[in-house]
Protein backbone atom coordinates (compact mmCIF):
# COMPACT_ATOMS: atom_id res chain seq x y z
CA UNK A 1 0.00 0.00 0.00
CA UNK A 2 1.35 3.41 -1.02
CA UNK A 3 0.16 6.65 0.52
CA UNK A 4 0.90 10.25 -0.48
CA UNK A 5 0.32 12.92 2.15
CA UNK A 6 0.20 16.53 0.93
CA UNK A 7 0.14 19.77 2.89
CA UNK A 8 1.30 23.35 2.61
CA UNK A 9 1.56 26.34 4.91
CA UNK A 10 3.51 27.06 8.08
CA UNK A 11 5.00 24.71 10.66
CA UNK A 12 1.61 24.35 12.31
CA UNK A 13 0.29 22.96 9.01
CA UNK A 14 3.23 20.60 8.52
CA UNK A 15 4.33 19.24 11.90
CA UNK A 16 1.12 17.25 12.52
CA UNK A 17 1.57 15.53 9.15
CA UNK A 18 5.13 14.56 10.09
CA UNK A 19 3.59 12.75 13.06
CA UNK A 20 0.98 11.13 10.79
CA UNK A 21 3.47 9.89 8.19
CA UNK A 22 5.89 8.64 10.85
CA UNK A 23 3.09 6.43 12.17
CA UNK A 24 1.80 5.49 8.70
CA UNK A 25 5.24 4.20 7.71
CA UNK A 26 4.84 1.49 10.35
CA UNK A 27 1.73 0.12 8.62
CA UNK A 28 2.08 0.59 4.85
CA UNK A 29 4.61 -0.22 2.14
CA UNK A 30 5.43 3.44 1.58
CA UNK A 31 4.24 6.83 2.76
CA UNK A 32 5.69 10.13 1.63
CA UNK A 33 5.03 13.65 2.87
CA UNK A 34 4.90 16.50 0.36
CA UNK A 35 5.27 19.88 2.08
CA UNK A 36 7.19 23.16 1.67
CA UNK A 37 10.85 22.38 1.07
CA UNK A 38 11.98 24.32 4.16
CA UNK A 39 10.57 21.57 6.37
CA UNK A 40 12.84 18.85 5.01
CA UNK A 41 15.02 18.90 8.18
CA UNK A 42 11.95 18.41 10.38
CA UNK A 43 10.90 15.39 8.34
CA UNK A 44 14.44 13.99 8.30
CA UNK A 45 14.69 14.26 12.10
CA UNK A 46 11.80 11.81 12.32
CA UNK A 47 12.87 9.55 9.41
CA UNK A 48 9.89 10.61 7.31
CA UNK A 49 10.13 10.29 3.52
CA UNK A 50 9.84 13.79 2.13
CA UNK A 51 9.11 15.60 -1.13
CA UNK A 52 9.74 19.35 -1.10
CA UNK A 53 7.14 21.66 -2.62
CA UNK A 54 8.27 24.93 -4.28
CA UNK A 55 6.93 27.45 -1.79
CA UNK A 56 8.50 29.47 1.02
CA UNK A 57 5.72 30.14 3.54
CA UNK A 58 7.87 32.33 5.78
CA UNK A 59 8.88 34.49 2.85
CA UNK A 60 5.30 34.70 1.60
CA UNK A 61 3.93 35.89 4.94
CA UNK A 62 6.71 38.46 5.24
CA UNK A 63 5.64 40.19 2.00
CA UNK A 64 3.29 43.17 2.05
CA UNK A 65 0.51 40.94 0.69
CA UNK A 66 1.20 38.40 3.42
CA UNK A 67 1.18 41.09 6.09
CA UNK A 68 -2.14 42.47 4.87
CA UNK A 69 -3.54 38.94 4.99
CA UNK A 70 -2.42 38.50 8.61
CA UNK A 71 -3.90 41.92 9.41
CA UNK A 72 -7.30 40.88 8.03
CA UNK A 73 -8.43 39.76 11.48
CA UNK A 74 -12.08 38.73 11.36
CA UNK A 75 -12.75 40.59 8.11
CA UNK A 76 -13.85 37.71 5.88
CA UNK A 77 -13.62 39.69 2.63
CA UNK A 78 -10.07 40.82 3.42
CA UNK A 79 -9.12 37.25 4.37
CA UNK A 80 -10.43 35.85 1.08
CA UNK A 81 -8.78 38.63 -0.94
CA UNK A 82 -5.46 37.92 0.75
CA UNK A 83 -5.77 34.18 0.24
CA UNK A 84 -6.42 34.62 -3.47
CA UNK A 85 -3.61 37.17 -3.83
CA UNK A 86 -1.14 34.73 -2.27
CA UNK A 87 -2.42 31.74 -4.20
CA UNK A 88 -2.38 33.33 -7.64
CA UNK A 89 1.42 33.44 -8.20
CA UNK A 90 1.95 30.02 -6.60
CA UNK A 91 -1.13 28.02 -7.54
CA UNK A 92 -0.19 26.15 -10.72
CA UNK A 93 3.46 25.70 -9.75
CA UNK A 94 2.42 24.10 -6.46
CA UNK A 95 -0.32 22.05 -8.10
CA UNK A 96 2.09 20.70 -10.73
CA UNK A 97 4.53 19.66 -8.00
CA UNK A 98 1.75 17.73 -6.28
CA UNK A 99 1.07 15.71 -9.43
CA UNK A 100 4.48 14.06 -9.25
CA UNK A 101 4.25 13.01 -5.61
CA UNK A 102 0.72 11.65 -6.08
CA UNK A 103 1.66 9.35 -8.98
CA UNK A 104 1.03 5.63 -8.55
CA UNK A 105 -0.35 5.76 -5.02
CA UNK A 106 -3.31 3.98 -3.50
CA UNK A 107 -4.53 6.78 -1.21
CA UNK A 108 -4.01 10.55 -1.17
CA UNK A 109 -4.27 12.32 2.19
CA UNK A 110 -4.38 16.09 1.82
CA UNK A 111 -4.76 19.21 3.94
CA UNK A 112 -7.63 21.49 3.00
CA UNK A 113 -5.22 24.17 1.74
CA UNK A 114 -3.53 21.58 -0.48
CA UNK A 115 -6.78 21.17 -2.43
CA UNK A 116 -5.12 20.44 -5.84
CA UNK A 117 -4.41 16.99 -4.39
CA UNK A 118 -8.16 16.35 -4.29
CA UNK A 119 -8.43 17.20 -7.98
CA UNK A 120 -5.59 14.78 -8.72
CA UNK A 121 -7.37 12.03 -6.80
CA UNK A 122 -10.65 12.86 -8.53
CA UNK A 123 -9.05 12.67 -11.99
CA UNK A 124 -7.28 9.40 -11.29
CA UNK A 125 -10.02 7.65 -9.36
CA UNK A 126 -7.88 7.33 -6.23
CA UNK A 127 -9.45 7.50 -2.75
CA UNK A 128 -8.79 10.82 -1.03
CA UNK A 129 -8.88 11.70 2.65
CA UNK A 130 -9.18 15.38 3.53
CA UNK A 131 -7.62 16.72 6.74
CA UNK A 132 -8.76 19.95 8.40
CA UNK A 133 -7.37 21.58 11.53
CA UNK A 134 -10.55 23.60 12.03
CA UNK A 135 -14.17 22.48 11.55
CA UNK A 136 -14.89 22.53 7.83
CA UNK A 137 -17.98 20.39 7.48
CA UNK A 138 -21.36 22.16 7.22
CA UNK A 139 -23.40 22.07 10.41
CA UNK A 140 -26.42 23.83 11.85
CA UNK A 141 -24.64 24.28 15.20
CA UNK A 142 -22.16 27.01 14.26
CA UNK A 143 -20.91 28.85 11.17
CA UNK A 144 -17.45 28.37 9.62
CA UNK A 145 -14.70 29.54 12.01
CA UNK A 146 -13.96 32.60 9.88
CA UNK A 147 -17.59 33.76 9.75
CA UNK A 148 -19.10 35.71 12.69
CA UNK A 149 -21.81 33.89 14.60
CA UNK A 150 -24.68 36.38 14.63
CA UNK A 151 -26.53 34.18 17.11
CA UNK A 152 -23.69 33.68 19.58
CA UNK A 153 -25.33 35.96 22.17
CA UNK A 154 -28.85 34.60 21.72
CA UNK A 155 -30.21 31.77 23.82
CA UNK A 156 -31.89 29.59 21.20
CA UNK A 157 -33.34 27.41 23.94
CA UNK A 158 -35.74 30.22 24.84
CA UNK A 159 -37.29 30.57 21.38
CA UNK A 160 -38.03 28.03 18.67
CA UNK A 161 -37.99 30.86 16.12
CA UNK A 162 -34.48 31.98 17.11
CA UNK A 163 -33.34 28.36 17.13
CA UNK A 164 -34.65 27.84 13.59
CA UNK A 165 -33.08 31.08 12.36
CA UNK A 166 -29.76 30.14 13.93
CA UNK A 167 -29.75 26.72 12.26
CA UNK A 168 -30.60 28.28 8.89
CA UNK A 169 -27.94 30.96 9.25
CA UNK A 170 -25.22 28.51 10.28
CA UNK A 171 -25.86 26.11 7.40
CA UNK A 172 -26.21 28.93 4.89
CA UNK A 173 -22.93 30.46 6.09
CA UNK A 174 -21.12 27.21 5.32
CA UNK A 175 -22.64 27.11 1.83
CA UNK A 176 -21.73 30.75 1.10
CA UNK A 177 -18.22 30.38 2.52
CA UNK A 178 -17.50 27.35 0.34
CA UNK A 179 -18.79 29.17 -2.72
CA UNK A 180 -16.68 32.25 -1.98
CA UNK A 181 -13.60 30.04 -1.88
CA UNK A 182 -14.46 28.21 -5.09
CA UNK A 183 -16.04 30.58 -7.60
CA UNK A 184 -13.14 33.07 -7.99
CA UNK A 185 -10.76 30.17 -8.71
CA UNK A 186 -13.10 27.92 -10.73
CA UNK A 187 -12.00 28.90 -14.25
CA UNK A 188 -8.32 28.75 -13.43
CA UNK A 189 -8.63 25.39 -11.68
CA UNK A 190 -10.69 23.97 -14.52
CA UNK A 191 -8.04 25.04 -17.04
CA UNK A 192 -5.44 23.26 -14.94
CA UNK A 193 -7.64 20.16 -14.63
CA UNK A 194 -7.98 19.95 -18.44
CA UNK A 195 -4.37 20.74 -19.35
CA UNK A 196 -2.52 18.82 -16.60
CA UNK A 197 -4.91 16.06 -15.59
CA UNK A 198 -7.05 15.56 -18.69
CA UNK A 199 -10.06 15.83 -16.39
CA UNK A 200 -13.47 17.30 -17.07
CA UNK A 201 -14.15 20.79 -15.71
CA UNK A 202 -16.31 21.22 -12.63
CA UNK A 203 -19.48 23.31 -12.38
CA UNK A 204 -20.39 26.24 -10.21
CA UNK A 205 -20.93 24.21 -7.04
CA UNK A 206 -17.96 24.11 -4.67
CA UNK A 207 -16.11 20.75 -4.64
CA UNK A 208 -15.99 21.13 -0.86
CA UNK A 209 -19.77 20.92 -0.67
CA UNK A 210 -19.79 17.92 -2.99
CA UNK A 211 -17.17 16.16 -0.86
CA UNK A 212 -19.54 16.43 2.06
CA UNK A 213 -22.59 15.46 -0.02
CA UNK A 214 -20.83 12.37 -1.34
CA UNK A 215 -19.57 11.42 2.11
CA UNK A 216 -15.88 11.48 1.23
CA UNK A 217 -13.65 10.94 4.29
CA UNK A 218 -12.80 14.03 6.32
CA UNK A 219 -10.49 13.91 9.32
CA UNK A 220 -10.79 16.77 11.77
CA UNK A 221 -7.36 16.84 13.38
CA UNK A 222 -8.37 18.68 16.52
CA UNK A 223 -9.43 17.57 19.96
CA UNK A 224 -13.06 16.62 20.63
CA UNK A 225 -12.38 17.89 24.15
CA UNK A 226 -11.82 21.38 22.73
CA UNK A 227 -14.71 21.16 20.25
CA UNK A 228 -17.25 18.37 20.51
CA UNK A 229 -18.41 17.11 17.08
CA UNK A 230 -21.96 18.25 16.25
CA UNK A 231 -24.54 15.50 15.94
CA UNK A 232 -25.38 16.50 12.35
CA UNK A 233 -21.95 15.61 10.98
CA UNK A 234 -22.12 12.38 9.01
CA UNK A 235 -20.13 9.20 9.71
CA UNK A 236 -17.57 10.23 7.09
CA UNK A 237 -16.43 13.06 9.41
CA UNK A 238 -14.09 11.81 12.12
CA UNK A 239 -12.74 14.07 14.84
CA UNK A 240 -9.56 12.19 15.63
CA UNK A 241 -7.97 14.39 18.26
CA UNK A 242 -4.93 16.60 17.64
CA UNK A 243 -1.84 15.09 16.04
CA UNK A 244 1.11 15.60 18.36
CA UNK A 245 4.68 14.95 17.28
CA UNK A 246 7.23 13.50 19.69
CA UNK A 247 9.44 16.52 19.15
CA UNK A 248 11.90 15.81 21.96
CA UNK A 249 13.77 13.10 20.06
CA UNK A 250 17.51 13.84 20.18
CA UNK A 251 16.75 17.19 21.80
CA UNK A 252 18.09 18.57 25.05
CA UNK A 253 17.73 22.03 26.58
CA UNK A 254 20.71 24.35 26.59
CA UNK A 255 22.45 25.18 29.84
CA UNK A 256 21.14 28.74 29.53
CA UNK A 257 17.55 27.52 29.29
CA UNK A 258 17.94 25.08 32.18
CA UNK A 259 19.51 27.76 34.37
CA UNK A 260 16.71 30.22 33.55
CA UNK A 261 13.97 27.73 34.41
CA UNK A 262 15.61 26.77 37.69
CA UNK A 263 16.38 30.36 38.72
CA UNK A 264 12.80 31.29 39.66
CA UNK A 265 9.11 30.42 39.41
CA UNK A 266 7.77 28.94 36.17
CA UNK A 267 7.74 31.57 33.42
CA UNK A 268 4.95 32.66 31.14
CA UNK A 269 5.77 31.29 27.68
CA UNK A 270 4.95 33.74 24.89
CA UNK A 271 5.17 33.03 21.17
CA UNK A 272 3.25 34.00 18.03
CA UNK A 273 4.35 31.04 15.94
CA UNK A 274 4.32 31.72 12.20
CA UNK A 275 2.62 35.10 12.50
CA UNK A 276 5.29 37.33 10.95
CA UNK A 277 5.13 40.75 12.62
CA UNK A 278 5.33 44.08 10.83
CA UNK A 279 7.15 45.62 13.78
CA UNK A 280 8.85 42.90 15.85
CA UNK A 281 10.64 45.42 18.05
CA UNK A 282 7.37 47.12 19.01
CA UNK A 283 5.68 43.77 19.62
CA UNK A 284 8.56 42.62 21.81
CA UNK A 285 8.48 45.85 23.78
CA UNK A 286 4.75 45.40 24.40
CA UNK A 287 5.24 41.83 25.59
CA UNK A 288 8.16 42.65 27.88
CA UNK A 289 6.30 45.63 29.34
CA UNK A 290 3.27 43.39 30.00
CA UNK A 291 5.44 40.88 31.85
CA UNK A 292 6.93 43.67 33.95
CA UNK A 293 3.49 45.04 34.84
CA UNK A 294 2.26 41.56 35.74
CA UNK A 295 5.47 40.92 37.73
CA UNK A 296 6.09 37.63 35.89
CA UNK A 297 9.11 35.99 34.37
CA UNK A 298 8.79 35.31 30.66
CA UNK A 299 10.24 33.03 28.02
CA UNK A 300 9.80 34.37 24.50
CA UNK A 301 9.76 32.01 21.52
CA UNK A 302 11.08 34.10 18.64
CA UNK A 303 9.23 32.34 15.81
CA UNK A 304 8.46 34.08 12.54
CA UNK A 305 7.19 37.06 14.53
CA UNK A 306 10.77 37.86 15.55
CA UNK A 307 10.01 38.21 19.26
CA UNK A 308 13.13 39.30 21.13
CA UNK A 309 14.28 41.92 18.64
CA UNK A 310 14.42 44.71 21.22
CA UNK A 311 17.19 46.06 23.40
CA UNK A 312 15.27 45.83 26.70
CA UNK A 313 15.20 42.02 26.47
CA UNK A 314 18.98 41.74 26.51
CA UNK A 315 19.09 43.76 29.74
CA UNK A 316 16.20 41.97 31.44
CA UNK A 317 17.30 38.96 33.49
CA UNK A 318 13.66 37.98 34.00
CA UNK A 319 13.08 37.42 30.28
CA UNK A 320 14.77 34.83 28.07
CA UNK A 321 14.48 34.56 24.28
CA UNK A 322 14.74 31.17 22.55
CA UNK A 323 14.56 30.29 18.88
CA UNK A 324 12.89 26.90 19.08
CA UNK A 325 11.93 24.78 22.08
CA UNK A 326 9.60 21.77 21.68
CA UNK A 327 6.18 22.55 23.11
CA UNK A 328 5.84 19.06 24.54
CA UNK A 329 8.90 19.66 26.73
CA UNK A 330 8.49 23.34 27.55
CA UNK A 331 4.80 24.03 28.16
CA UNK A 332 4.34 21.66 31.14
CA UNK A 333 7.09 23.73 32.80
CA UNK A 334 5.27 27.04 32.22
CA UNK A 335 2.94 29.06 34.41
CA UNK A 336 0.79 29.96 31.39
CA UNK A 337 1.03 30.24 27.62
CA UNK A 338 0.39 33.30 25.45
CA UNK A 339 0.11 32.64 21.72
CA UNK A 340 -1.67 33.41 18.46
CA UNK A 341 -4.33 30.73 18.74
CA UNK A 342 -3.32 28.39 15.95
CA UNK A 343 -5.10 25.05 16.15
CA UNK A 344 -1.95 23.07 16.98
CA UNK A 345 -0.52 25.57 19.46
CA UNK A 346 -3.87 25.85 21.23
CA UNK A 347 -4.05 22.08 21.51
CA UNK A 348 -0.45 21.91 22.80
CA UNK A 349 -1.00 24.50 25.53
CA UNK A 350 -4.26 22.91 26.65
CA UNK A 351 -2.67 19.46 26.54
CA UNK A 352 -0.03 20.75 28.96
CA UNK A 353 -2.82 21.60 31.39
CA UNK A 354 -1.81 25.25 31.77
CA UNK A 355 -3.85 28.46 31.45
CA UNK A 356 -3.86 29.94 27.96
CA UNK A 357 -4.07 33.53 26.73
CA UNK A 358 -4.84 33.81 23.01
CA UNK A 359 -3.86 36.82 20.89
CA UNK A 360 -5.59 35.90 17.61
CA UNK A 361 -4.41 37.49 14.36
CA UNK A 362 -6.73 36.13 11.65
CA UNK A 363 -8.29 33.04 10.08
CA UNK A 364 -9.54 30.42 12.53
CA UNK A 365 -7.46 31.82 15.43
CA UNK A 366 -10.31 33.93 16.92
CA UNK A 367 -12.44 30.76 16.88
CA UNK A 368 -9.91 28.82 18.96
CA UNK A 369 -9.43 31.81 21.26
CA UNK A 370 -13.16 31.80 21.92
CA UNK A 371 -13.08 28.06 22.59
CA UNK A 372 -10.40 28.52 25.26
CA UNK A 373 -12.64 31.04 27.00
CA UNK A 374 -15.77 28.88 26.70
CA UNK A 375 -13.86 25.95 28.17
CA UNK A 376 -12.78 28.12 31.10
CA UNK A 377 -9.07 27.51 30.44
CA UNK A 378 -8.16 31.16 29.93
CA UNK A 379 -9.40 34.75 29.87
CA UNK A 380 -11.11 36.25 26.80
CA UNK A 381 -8.80 36.55 23.77
CA UNK A 382 -7.10 39.83 22.90
CA UNK A 383 -7.21 40.52 19.14
CA UNK A 384 -3.77 41.41 17.81
CA UNK A 385 -4.97 44.84 16.68
CA UNK A 386 -6.13 45.59 20.23
CA UNK A 387 -3.04 44.29 22.03
CA UNK A 388 -1.54 46.63 24.61
CA UNK A 389 0.87 46.03 27.45
CA UNK A 390 -1.83 46.80 29.99
CA UNK A 391 -4.42 44.44 28.48
CA UNK A 392 -1.89 41.65 28.16
CA UNK A 393 -0.65 42.19 31.72
CA UNK A 394 -4.19 41.93 33.07
CA UNK A 395 -4.85 38.76 31.03
CA UNK A 396 -1.60 37.15 32.22
CA UNK A 397 -2.36 38.02 35.85
CA UNK A 398 -5.83 36.52 35.61
CA UNK A 399 -4.58 33.40 33.84
CA UNK A 400 -1.86 32.75 36.43
CA UNK A 401 -3.80 33.70 39.57
CA UNK A 402 -7.33 32.44 38.85
CA UNK A 403 -7.76 29.07 40.58
CA UNK A 404 -10.86 28.20 38.53
CA UNK A 405 -8.89 28.64 35.29
CA UNK A 406 -6.08 26.46 36.65
CA UNK A 407 -8.53 23.75 37.65
CA UNK A 408 -10.28 23.72 34.27
CA UNK A 409 -6.98 23.75 32.39
CA UNK A 410 -5.75 20.76 34.38
CA UNK A 411 -8.91 18.75 33.69
CA UNK A 412 -8.84 19.58 29.98
CA UNK A 413 -5.14 18.70 29.78
CA UNK A 414 -5.77 15.30 31.32
CA UNK A 415 -8.51 14.55 28.81
CA UNK A 416 -6.47 15.64 25.80
CA UNK A 417 -3.46 13.59 26.92
CA UNK A 418 -5.72 10.54 26.90
CA UNK A 419 -6.65 11.06 23.24
CA UNK A 420 -4.78 9.19 20.52
CA UNK A 421 -5.27 11.43 17.52
CA UNK A 422 -2.50 10.12 15.27
CA UNK A 423 -3.37 6.48 15.89
CA UNK A 424 -7.04 7.08 15.12
CA UNK A 425 -6.18 9.00 11.97
CA UNK A 426 -3.94 6.20 10.72
CA UNK A 427 -6.70 3.68 11.38
CA UNK A 428 -9.10 5.76 9.25
CA UNK A 429 -6.61 6.07 6.38
CA UNK A 430 -6.03 2.31 6.44
CA UNK A 431 -9.79 1.68 6.48
CA UNK A 432 -10.25 3.87 3.38
CA UNK A 433 -7.38 2.15 1.59
CA UNK A 434 -8.67 -1.34 2.34
CA UNK A 435 -12.19 -0.46 1.22
CA UNK A 436 -10.95 0.53 -2.23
Amino acid sequence: MRVAVVTTGSRGDVQPFVALVAELQRHVDSAVLAAPAAFAPLAAAHDVAFHGLPVDPAGVLATEVGQRWIDSGRDLRAFLRGLRALADPLGEQLADAMIAVCADVDVIVYATLAFPAWHIADARGVPAVQVAFAPSCPTAVFPPPMVPDLFADHDARRSTVIAALARFYHRSAHWVFNQLLWLPLRRRINRWRRSRLGAAPLGWRSPGLDVDRRGEPLLHAFSPTILAPPADWGPHVVTTGAWFLDDTIDWAPSAVLEDFLSAGPPPVVIGMGSMAAREPVALTRTVVDALRRADRRGLLLAGWAGLGEAGPVARNTEVLVCDDVPHGWLLPRAAAAVHHGGSGTTAASLRAGIPTVVVPHFGDQPFWGDRVTVLGAGPPPIPRRELTADRLARAITRAVDDRAIHKRAAVIGERIRAERGVERAVAEVLRVARAR
